[in-house]
Protein backbone atom coordinates (compact mmCIF):
# COMPACT_ATOMS: atom_id res chain seq x y z
CA UNK A 1 0.00 0.00 0.00
CA UNK A 2 2.51 2.37 1.12
CA UNK A 3 4.61 1.45 -2.73
CA UNK A 4 0.99 2.19 -4.64
CA UNK A 5 0.86 5.82 -2.63
CA UNK A 6 4.27 6.26 -3.36
CA UNK A 7 3.76 5.67 -7.03
CA UNK A 8 0.29 8.26 -7.16
CA UNK A 9 2.72 10.86 -5.25
CA UNK A 10 4.96 10.93 -7.67
CA UNK A 11 2.82 10.84 -10.62
CA UNK A 12 1.27 14.03 -9.06
CA UNK A 13 4.14 15.51 -8.91
CA UNK A 14 4.79 15.14 -12.58
CA UNK A 15 2.36 16.25 -13.58
CA UNK A 16 1.73 19.66 -11.82
CA UNK A 17 5.51 20.09 -12.77
CA UNK A 18 4.47 19.94 -16.47
CA UNK A 19 1.25 21.89 -15.76
CA UNK A 20 3.56 24.60 -14.37
CA UNK A 21 5.66 24.70 -17.43
CA UNK A 22 3.01 24.88 -19.87
CA UNK A 23 1.61 27.78 -17.71
CA UNK A 24 5.34 29.79 -18.02
CA UNK A 25 5.25 28.40 -22.03
CA UNK A 26 2.49 30.22 -22.56
CA UNK A 27 4.31 33.47 -22.20
CA UNK A 28 7.34 32.77 -24.22
CA UNK A 29 7.43 33.64 -27.51
CA UNK A 30 8.27 30.09 -29.59
CA UNK A 31 9.08 31.89 -33.09
CA UNK A 32 6.30 30.99 -35.30
CA UNK A 33 5.94 31.88 -38.52
CA UNK A 34 10.24 32.96 -38.31
CA UNK A 35 12.21 32.22 -40.96
CA UNK A 36 16.14 31.80 -40.35
CA UNK A 37 17.93 34.54 -41.91
CA UNK A 38 20.00 33.27 -45.17
CA UNK A 39 22.61 35.36 -46.89
CA UNK A 40 21.23 37.21 -50.04
CA UNK A 41 23.73 36.46 -52.84
CA UNK A 42 22.09 38.17 -55.81
CA UNK A 43 22.57 41.04 -57.61
CA UNK A 44 23.10 44.09 -55.03
CA UNK A 45 20.28 46.14 -54.60
CA UNK A 46 21.16 50.10 -55.07
CA UNK A 47 17.24 51.02 -53.85
CA UNK A 48 14.06 50.50 -53.06
CA UNK A 49 10.84 52.15 -52.56
CA UNK A 50 7.71 51.32 -51.32
CA UNK A 51 4.60 53.36 -52.08
CA UNK A 52 0.93 53.17 -50.41
CA UNK A 53 -2.14 54.79 -51.52
CA UNK A 54 -5.48 55.73 -49.48
CA UNK A 55 -7.66 55.21 -52.29
CA UNK A 56 -10.63 57.70 -49.94
CA UNK A 57 -9.01 60.93 -50.55
CA UNK A 58 -5.64 59.47 -52.06
CA UNK A 59 -3.35 60.24 -49.37
CA UNK A 60 0.35 58.69 -50.27
CA UNK A 61 3.13 58.17 -48.52
CA UNK A 62 6.38 56.87 -50.41
CA UNK A 63 9.18 55.57 -48.20
CA UNK A 64 12.53 55.08 -50.22
CA UNK A 65 15.90 52.88 -49.43
CA UNK A 66 19.27 54.46 -50.71
CA UNK A 67 21.73 51.54 -50.18
CA UNK A 68 24.11 53.63 -52.23
CA UNK A 69 24.46 56.28 -50.04
CA UNK A 70 23.15 54.29 -46.85
CA UNK A 71 19.84 57.28 -46.49
CA UNK A 72 16.23 56.14 -45.72
CA UNK A 73 13.81 58.96 -47.03
CA UNK A 74 9.80 59.04 -46.44
CA UNK A 75 6.94 61.73 -47.65
CA UNK A 76 3.57 61.82 -46.98
CA UNK A 77 1.24 63.92 -49.00
CA UNK A 78 -2.44 64.60 -50.73
CA UNK A 79 -2.16 64.58 -54.37
CA UNK A 80 -3.72 67.32 -55.15
CA UNK A 81 -1.81 69.82 -52.81
CA UNK A 82 1.62 68.58 -54.01
CA UNK A 83 2.17 67.55 -57.46
CA UNK A 84 5.93 67.12 -57.10
CA UNK A 85 6.50 65.69 -53.81
CA UNK A 86 10.30 65.84 -52.40
CA UNK A 87 11.50 63.19 -50.33
CA UNK A 88 12.27 64.28 -46.87
CA UNK A 89 15.78 62.88 -45.62
CA UNK A 90 15.20 61.02 -42.24
CA UNK A 91 18.07 59.10 -41.36
CA UNK A 92 20.88 56.87 -41.80
CA UNK A 93 22.40 53.50 -41.58
CA UNK A 94 25.60 51.93 -41.66
CA UNK A 95 26.38 48.50 -43.93
CA UNK A 96 26.07 46.38 -41.46
CA UNK A 97 22.39 47.52 -40.99
CA UNK A 98 21.99 47.55 -44.53
CA UNK A 99 23.11 43.89 -44.92
CA UNK A 100 21.36 42.65 -41.96
CA UNK A 101 18.08 44.33 -43.32
CA UNK A 102 18.64 42.69 -46.80
CA UNK A 103 18.99 39.84 -45.28
CA UNK A 104 16.14 39.29 -43.32
CA UNK A 105 13.86 41.01 -46.21
CA UNK A 106 15.30 38.39 -48.59
CA UNK A 107 14.77 35.49 -46.37
CA UNK A 108 11.33 36.31 -45.38
CA UNK A 109 10.23 36.28 -49.13
CA UNK A 110 10.42 40.04 -50.16
CA UNK A 111 12.09 40.08 -53.01
CA UNK A 112 10.03 37.04 -54.58
CA UNK A 113 6.67 38.59 -54.65
CA UNK A 114 4.69 38.38 -57.30
CA UNK A 115 4.07 41.10 -59.71
CA UNK A 116 0.57 41.31 -58.68
CA UNK A 117 -2.01 41.52 -55.96
CA UNK A 118 -5.92 41.73 -56.32
CA UNK A 119 -8.91 40.68 -54.27
CA UNK A 120 -12.09 39.36 -55.77
CA UNK A 121 -13.99 41.04 -53.55
CA UNK A 122 -15.99 43.97 -53.37
CA UNK A 123 -14.49 47.01 -51.51
CA UNK A 124 -15.00 50.59 -51.75
CA UNK A 125 -11.95 52.65 -51.45
CA UNK A 126 -9.29 50.94 -49.74
CA UNK A 127 -5.74 51.05 -50.45
CA UNK A 128 -2.88 50.24 -52.89
CA UNK A 129 0.62 49.84 -52.73
CA UNK A 130 3.96 49.38 -55.12
CA UNK A 131 7.30 47.83 -53.91
CA UNK A 132 10.20 48.14 -56.50
CA UNK A 133 13.60 46.93 -56.06
CA UNK A 134 16.30 48.50 -58.40
CA UNK A 135 19.11 45.96 -58.83
CA UNK A 136 23.23 47.56 -59.85
CA UNK A 137 23.10 45.87 -63.47
CA UNK A 138 20.02 48.38 -63.65
CA UNK A 139 17.47 45.81 -64.02
CA UNK A 140 14.61 46.48 -61.18
CA UNK A 141 11.20 44.39 -60.36
CA UNK A 142 8.10 45.71 -59.07
CA UNK A 143 4.94 44.53 -57.24
CA UNK A 144 1.91 46.29 -56.43
CA UNK A 145 -1.18 45.36 -54.81
CA UNK A 146 -4.72 46.39 -55.22
CA UNK A 147 -7.06 46.33 -51.78
CA UNK A 148 -4.71 42.78 -51.45
CA UNK A 149 -1.20 41.52 -50.08
CA UNK A 150 1.10 39.03 -49.26
CA UNK A 151 0.60 40.34 -45.69
CA UNK A 152 2.32 37.54 -44.50
CA UNK A 153 5.54 38.07 -45.57
CA UNK A 154 4.84 42.37 -44.96
CA UNK A 155 4.23 41.32 -41.39
CA UNK A 156 7.39 39.65 -40.76
CA UNK A 157 9.40 41.80 -42.77
CA UNK A 158 7.96 44.82 -40.34
CA UNK A 159 10.36 44.46 -37.62
CA UNK A 160 13.59 45.04 -39.90
CA UNK A 161 12.12 47.95 -41.76
CA UNK A 162 11.23 49.19 -38.19
CA UNK A 163 15.04 48.44 -37.17
CA UNK A 164 16.60 49.95 -40.77
CA UNK A 165 13.82 52.94 -40.92
CA UNK A 166 12.87 54.03 -36.92
CA UNK A 167 9.74 53.68 -37.81
CA UNK A 168 6.66 51.83 -39.16
CA UNK A 169 6.80 51.03 -42.77
CA UNK A 170 5.80 48.06 -43.52
CA UNK A 171 3.06 45.49 -42.10
CA UNK A 172 2.21 45.22 -38.82
CA UNK A 173 4.75 45.24 -35.90
CA UNK A 174 4.70 42.49 -33.34
CA UNK A 175 2.78 43.83 -30.21
CA UNK A 176 5.21 45.40 -27.72
CA UNK A 177 7.72 45.19 -30.39
CA UNK A 178 8.32 49.38 -30.55
CA UNK A 179 7.91 49.79 -27.35
CA UNK A 180 8.09 48.23 -23.99
CA UNK A 181 4.70 46.58 -21.82
CA UNK A 182 4.18 47.75 -18.30
CA UNK A 183 2.12 46.28 -15.66
CA UNK A 184 -0.68 47.66 -13.36
CA UNK A 185 -0.43 49.57 -10.68
CA UNK A 186 -2.73 51.14 -7.98
CA UNK A 187 -2.59 53.71 -5.40
CA UNK A 188 -4.35 52.57 -1.61
CA UNK A 189 -5.01 54.69 0.83
CA UNK A 190 -7.54 55.39 4.16
CA UNK A 191 -9.42 58.47 4.59
CA UNK A 192 -11.46 59.16 7.36
CA UNK A 193 -13.60 55.77 7.48
CA UNK A 194 -13.10 54.64 4.04
CA UNK A 195 -10.62 52.96 1.40
CA UNK A 196 -9.70 53.73 -1.58
CA UNK A 197 -8.03 52.28 -4.50
CA UNK A 198 -7.22 54.47 -7.90
CA UNK A 199 -4.15 54.36 -10.06
CA UNK A 200 -5.00 58.42 -10.35
CA UNK A 201 -2.82 59.34 -7.63
CA UNK A 202 -0.04 59.65 -9.37
CA UNK A 203 1.04 59.85 -12.79
CA UNK A 204 3.78 56.89 -13.91
CA UNK A 205 5.52 57.75 -16.78
CA UNK A 206 8.49 55.34 -18.81
CA UNK A 207 11.99 56.44 -18.41
CA UNK A 208 15.43 54.61 -19.14
CA UNK A 209 14.30 51.67 -21.30
CA UNK A 210 16.70 49.08 -23.68
CA UNK A 211 14.22 47.52 -26.07
CA UNK A 212 14.78 45.71 -29.33
CA UNK A 213 17.39 47.61 -29.47
CA UNK A 214 16.44 51.34 -28.87
CA UNK A 215 17.76 53.15 -25.76
CA UNK A 216 16.57 56.26 -23.91
CA UNK A 217 18.57 58.43 -21.70
CA UNK A 218 16.09 60.05 -19.50
CA UNK A 219 16.41 62.44 -17.08
CA UNK A 220 14.50 60.92 -13.93
CA UNK A 221 14.04 64.12 -11.85
CA UNK A 222 13.05 66.33 -15.04
CA UNK A 223 10.23 63.92 -15.32
CA UNK A 224 9.05 63.79 -11.72
CA UNK A 225 8.87 67.78 -12.37
CA UNK A 226 7.21 67.17 -15.10
CA UNK A 227 4.68 65.71 -13.62
CA UNK A 228 4.38 66.43 -10.01
CA UNK A 229 1.56 68.75 -10.55
CA UNK A 230 -0.33 66.10 -11.45
CA UNK A 231 -0.26 64.28 -8.06
CA UNK A 232 -2.77 63.86 -5.14
CA UNK A 233 -1.40 63.32 -2.44
CA UNK A 234 -2.20 64.57 0.58
CA UNK A 235 -0.56 65.40 3.94
CA UNK A 236 -1.12 63.17 6.65
CA UNK A 237 -2.60 60.52 4.73
CA UNK A 238 -0.50 56.83 4.24
CA UNK A 239 -0.38 55.07 1.00
CA UNK A 240 0.73 52.11 -0.45
CA UNK A 241 1.81 51.19 -3.99
CA UNK A 242 0.20 47.70 -5.68
CA UNK A 243 2.14 46.24 -8.72
CA UNK A 244 0.51 43.17 -10.15
CA UNK A 245 0.38 41.56 -13.43
CA UNK A 246 -2.98 40.21 -13.69
CA UNK A 247 -3.83 42.54 -16.65
CA UNK A 248 0.01 41.75 -18.27
CA UNK A 249 -0.29 40.74 -22.00
CA UNK A 250 3.00 40.77 -23.24
CA UNK A 251 4.36 37.23 -24.56
CA UNK A 252 7.87 36.99 -22.30
CA UNK A 253 7.53 37.42 -18.43
CA UNK A 254 10.52 39.86 -16.95
CA UNK A 255 12.75 37.34 -14.76
CA UNK A 256 14.03 40.43 -12.57
CA UNK A 257 11.85 43.22 -10.55
CA UNK A 258 13.60 46.36 -9.05
CA UNK A 259 11.36 49.02 -6.91
CA UNK A 260 13.78 51.75 -5.64
CA UNK A 261 13.17 54.66 -3.90
CA UNK A 262 15.69 58.13 -4.12
CA UNK A 263 15.11 61.56 -2.45
CA UNK A 264 13.44 64.08 -4.35
CA UNK A 265 16.19 66.10 -5.71
CA UNK A 266 18.08 66.08 -9.09
CA UNK A 267 21.15 64.17 -7.24
CA UNK A 268 19.03 61.23 -6.32
CA UNK A 269 20.39 60.81 -2.88
CA UNK A 270 19.77 58.27 -0.71
CA UNK A 271 19.15 55.29 -3.67
CA UNK A 272 17.21 52.43 -1.57
CA UNK A 273 15.99 49.09 -3.16
CA UNK A 274 12.75 48.89 -1.71
CA UNK A 275 12.25 45.37 -3.56
CA UNK A 276 14.02 42.91 -5.17
CA UNK A 277 12.70 39.74 -7.12
CA UNK A 278 11.74 37.92 -9.99
CA UNK A 279 8.40 37.63 -11.84
CA UNK A 280 5.60 38.71 -9.78
CA UNK A 281 2.12 37.96 -9.39
CA UNK A 282 1.28 41.43 -6.74
CA UNK A 283 3.16 43.08 -4.53
CA UNK A 284 2.39 45.88 -2.03
CA UNK A 285 4.95 48.32 -0.94
CA UNK A 286 4.22 51.42 1.73
CA UNK A 287 5.01 54.69 0.22
CA UNK A 288 7.25 57.87 1.80
CA UNK A 289 5.96 61.44 0.90
CA UNK A 290 8.04 63.61 -1.52
CA UNK A 291 10.41 60.99 -2.98
CA UNK A 292 11.08 59.46 -6.42
CA UNK A 293 10.09 55.88 -7.25
CA UNK A 294 11.23 53.67 -9.79
CA UNK A 295 10.50 49.91 -10.79
CA UNK A 296 12.75 47.87 -12.99
CA UNK A 297 11.60 45.07 -15.42
CA UNK A 298 14.78 43.24 -16.75
CA UNK A 299 14.51 40.31 -19.55
CA UNK A 300 16.45 37.02 -20.35
CA UNK A 301 17.11 38.73 -24.01
CA UNK A 302 18.60 41.50 -22.51
CA UNK A 303 15.66 43.88 -23.05
CA UNK A 304 14.55 46.62 -19.72
CA UNK A 305 12.17 49.26 -19.20
CA UNK A 306 12.34 51.40 -16.14
CA UNK A 307 9.03 53.39 -14.84
CA UNK A 308 8.96 56.24 -12.48
CA UNK A 309 6.80 58.42 -10.31
CA UNK A 310 7.19 60.58 -7.69
CA UNK A 311 5.44 61.04 -4.20
CA UNK A 312 5.52 65.24 -4.36
CA UNK A 313 3.13 66.15 -2.04
CA UNK A 314 2.42 70.07 -1.67
CA UNK A 315 2.22 71.12 1.87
Amino acid sequence: MKKILAMLLAVLCVLTLLSCEADDSSFEDDGEDREAVKEYDGVRITKLSYITVDYNGGYTREYVLDFDENKYYSIGYLPADNEDPELQLKSTFTDDAEKAFIDTCYSNGLFGLKKEYKTTETIYDGSGWTLTVNYEDGTSKTSEGDNASPSKIFNKCSTCFYDLCGEEVMGSLPQYYAYPPNISYAFGFTKGNSSSSTNQTAKVVRADYDWNGRKADVDIYLLCEEHKGENEFEKGIDYELTLYTANYDYGKKFNKFVVKQYDYNSELTNEKVVYSGKWIKQIDIELEMNKIYTYEMYYKDGNYVQYTFSTFCNE
